[in-house]
């Protein structure tokens, strides 16, 4: 599974069904997602919803940071976020369903004045994974006209959504959402290349020090540790995926001297890129 640019994440529903459903047992999300994985801040437009049965993750949402255990996290539309796993128990699963935007707003017109609450759905996590369980059951099901009973329950789950988990948003929000969008697209386009601090408060037409201030607010995390993280979560495939030397990798991504690629990948994964990619491999 190659990781594309998650500056903003593409997400191409069928015809059939508004939703993409996608769903991971323990050796898939080991092969793909090792402990300590972490997915750099990104956005979407659809919906995200997720269950995470015997994972242990940290979700981040701007500043705030939401403690996952055997329960739901749950993306807003255009949310910047990101994730960090933190254990993968055994037998372990992961119930992945994204609701395409335009579904949402051609059916719910009030879609983008509103954001939902992860913790208000967590709160109501047994009654809410029912429906999951009885949306998988359909999907999976050999009935013929089980299309019809999966759009129902996508009805009722949104209902649910509206009915008990809304929280409505202001206009700060809005404004801050779209600009911390904008800070990361970007990051995500020029992060391979040499990148200031500066030349990005520049291109933004801001100080540094406002920069910083408003970054930090918007992802939870400096500038410079974040550029670090996307570059290494870029790199992350190369290592594993490719034969491209070490040296050509951390030239490819923007790391200042393959030293610092190294000592950064270590610092990480608790192995040197070349011993992580023997062990992955074999």
């Amino acid at each position: 599974m190659k990781k594309d640019n998650y500056q903003h994440e593409l997400v191409e529903i069928g015809k059939e069904l508004p939703v993409i459903i996608m769903k991971a047992n323990e050796r898939e999300l080991l092969d793909y997602f090792p402990n300590e994985t972490f997915i750099p801040a990104h956005w979407h437009r659809s919906l995200e919803i997720a269950y995470l049965g015997g994972i242990e993750a940290v979700l981040q949402v701007g500043e705030k940071q939401i403690d996952i255990q055997d329960g739901f996290t749950l993306i807003n539309s255009k949310e910047v976020h990101s994730i960090i796993g933190k254990r993968i128990e055994k037998n372990a699963q992961c119930i992945i369903l994204l609701f395409s935007y335009d579904f949402l707003k051609n059916n719910f017109e009030q879609f983008d004045q509103v954001s939902f609450d992860i913790m208000k759905l967590n709160k109501h996590k047994i009654d809410f994974k029912k429906i999951v369980d009885k949306l998988l059951c359909s999907y999976e099901s050999n009935d013929p006209y089980k299309n019809m009973k999966c759009n129902s329950l996508l009805f009722e789950m949104i209902h649910f959504l509206f009915s008990k988990c809304q929280e409505e948003e202001i206009s700060i929000q809005l404004h801050n959402k779209k600009e911390a969008i904008e800070m990361l697209d970007y990051v995500h386009s020029n992060y391979a290349q040499e990148l200031s601090l500066q030349d990005v408060a520049n291109y933004f037409h801001m100080s540094k020090e406002h920069f910083s201030r408003k970054f930090h607010e918007y992802l939870g995390t400096t500038f410079k540790d974040y550029l670090c993280s996307y570059r290494l979560y870029q790199a992350y495939d190369d290592v594993i995926h490719s034969d491209e030397s070490i040296q050509d990798i951390s030239d490819k991504h923007g790391f200042t001297s393959v030293k610092s690629f190294i000592q950064f990948f270590s610092r990480k994964y608790h192995e040197t890129p070349l011993k992580y990619r023997k062990n992955i491999n074999n």
